[in-house]
């Protein structure tokens, strides 16, 4: 369940991040791809800030966040791909769990009210997309805290085998 949960949260998020670092690096080149509504999920999950605390950031700060978090998100692809094993990273505890957990409902919930409102016509699925808003706060969050968490503990690892080995 834990591995679950974990592979769920993170490949959304890790394609959010990769939609749209190839939407920026279209718009680098001046291709602008009429993706309509489509364009909101990597909005809302892509960038280790929360969409509603964002616009509070310096677009400076707001660019860093976004590749500090895509490294990270290539990093554990890599790490989880190019080396087979599909396991959650040690930094996966157990506030990292509830925060996926909690995302993970919210999304569940969000997706049942939206199919409730399609199938009863009741509604403009605004109550889905409020549901929507623990998701969109705590999974960004979440990744960005157990890949940063993962990526210094393995430079600390690093470091300390290495100053450990004794010259010849």
């Amino acid at each position: 369940m834990r591995k679950a949960i974990y592979l769920f949260g993170f490949g959304l998020v890790a394609t959010s991040v990769l939609a749209r670092l190839v939407l920026t690096l279209l718009a680098l080149f001046k291709v602008q791809p009429h993706l309509g509504s489509w364009f909101i999920i990597p909005e809302m999950f892509g960038h280790p800030a929360p969409a509603m605390l964002q616009i509070l950031l310096p677009s400076f700060l707001r660019i860093a966040l976004f590749f500090i978090l895509a490294f990270l998100i290539l990093r554990r692809l890599w790490l989880l791909f190019g080396q087979g094993s599909l396991i959650p990273p040690q930094s996966f505890g157990k506030t990292s769990f509830v925060f996926f957990s909690i995302a993970l409902a919210s999304l569940v919930l969000s997706a049942i009210t939206l199919l409730l409102s399609i199938l009863l016509s009741a509604g403009s699925g605004v109550p889905a997309a409020m549901l929507l808003l623990p998701a969109a706060f705590l999974l960004p969050i979440a990744v960005s805290w157990v890949e940063v968490a993962s990526f210094t503990s393995s430079l600390r690892a690093n470091v300390i085998t290495n100053t450990t080995e004794k010259p010849v």
